[in-house]
């Protein structure tokens, strides 16, 4: 609602620059700030002035008109999802809880990585090693998870978005390994190449992730890749670029799960909690624990 509410006001300024403009062709008399007008005839170097200042004006406020159009999702960005999500009676309708959490079974406080759907564009254990080298601890990856229709009751495919949503996500993993979910000693993390939405946030049309952290320890983040690699906007694919946005959005929340760092409003910070374009990720420092 609130993308709404700026998108008419800034569509407001627009015409409302763009009439002023269109009057002072007509009449020849500038509308300045102030209220002062002038006249071409009389005043040319006022009038000129004014002219300016109200071109700069409608510049800005189409440059943020734009923004809020193409951030509350009524224009369409030129996003092709690399992987789309399988619909139909082909998936299976229930995911099957697993007795076993091989990978993830070491006793002590641990890290855990594991694949929903579509593997990330980036390998599973490159994404380890990552991790592993920057906690300085081992991180183990647990076996693969399929899309299923269903997952505790519910839809796990929005089939109108053509997305998984991250709640849907959670009830996935959490009903394949009951073991491991809200345990205070495991950290886990749910990799994904498939594009995601968050059910909580419906008026925004897509997320690259969350990250819950439970009473008491432990917690578990999402990630899709699916909108950090610049092929999937029609570019040329750049290999390096998708590794490090996806590695940005893993510190950011290792940071929190981990360090107990709290989001903040500053786009360049490691755990800055307004992401919402591959540019954020961009802007964003990469996070270094503490040693």
């Amino acid at each position: 609602m609130a993308l709404i509410a700026l998108g008419v006001f800034a569509a407001t300024l627009d015409a409302l620059g763009v009439f002023w403009l269109v009057q002072a062709g007509v009449t020849g008399r500038a509308y300045g700030v102030r209220g002062l007008t002038a006249d071409r005839a009389t005043q040319p170097a006022r009038f000129w002035l004014n002219v300016s200042v109200l071109v700069a004006f409608v510049g800005v406020s189409t440059s943020y008109l734009a923004w809020t159009a193409v951030s509350s999702g009524v224009l369409v960005s030129g996003f092709r999802a690399r992987h789309p999500v399988a619909t139909g009676r082909d998936l299976p309708e229930l995911p099957i809880a697993r007795g076993s959490s091989a990978g993830c079974e070491e006793p002590a406080l641990r890290v855990c990585l594991v694949a929903v759907g579509a593997a990330p564009d980036i390998p599973v254990d490159r994404l380890a090693r990552y991790a592993s080298t920057l906690l300085a601890s081992p991180v183990g990856i647990l076996d693969p998870i399929v899309l299923t229709r269903h997952a505790e009751g519910l839809p796990v495919i929005e089939e109108r978005r053509g997305q998984v949503g991250t709640g849907a996500v959670e009830r996935l993993v959490r009903s394949t390994y009951p073991m491991l979910w809200g345990h205070r000693d495991v950290m886990l993390v749910i990799l994904t190449g498939h594009d995601l939405w968050s059910e909580s946030r419906p008026q925004q049309r897509y997320a690259f992730g969350a990250v819950t952290v439970w009473n008491g320890g432990g917690g578990f983040a999402i990630v899709s890749s699916a909108r950090m690699d610049p092929a999937a906007y029609g570019r040329a694919g750049d290999p390096g670029v998708l590794e490090r946005r996806m590695q940005v959005l893993l510190g950011k929340y290792f940071a929190i799960l981990r360090y107990g760092a709290t989001p903040n409003s500053d786009p360049t910070d490691p755990v800055y909690n307004a992401v919402q374009s591959p540019a954020d990720l961009d802007r964003m420092r990469a996070f270094s624990p503490p040693r």
